[in-house]
């Protein structure tokens, strides 16, 4: 069975991918299709708070403590409501 996201959930991750690419090249693009799948195996995602476990699955890529720092405060602004 696969898991999904809520369509909100999902635009916010859209936004958050876009972050992560703009930091790291298009590789990013991979590591976001790896990071999302496994989001996604704990089970269905229906609040935005669940939003921050994807963010730190794509922080750990970002080999700079000062870009990983920053990449996630602006992420945790794409999870604001």
């Amino acid at each position: 069975m696969a898991h999904r996201a809520m369509p909100l959930l999902l635009r916010i991750c859209a936004a958050i991918d876009e972050l992560f690419i703009d930091e790291v090249g298009p590789q990013g693009a991979k590591l976001v299709a790896e990071a999302r799948k496994a989001w996604l195996v704990p089970g269905n995602r229906s609040r935005p708070a669940e939003a921050l476990e994807y963010v730190h699955l794509l922080a750990q890529h970002i080999r700079d403590p000062d870009a990983r720092a920053d990449f996630v405060e602006e992420a945790k602004d794409c999870i604001k409501l």
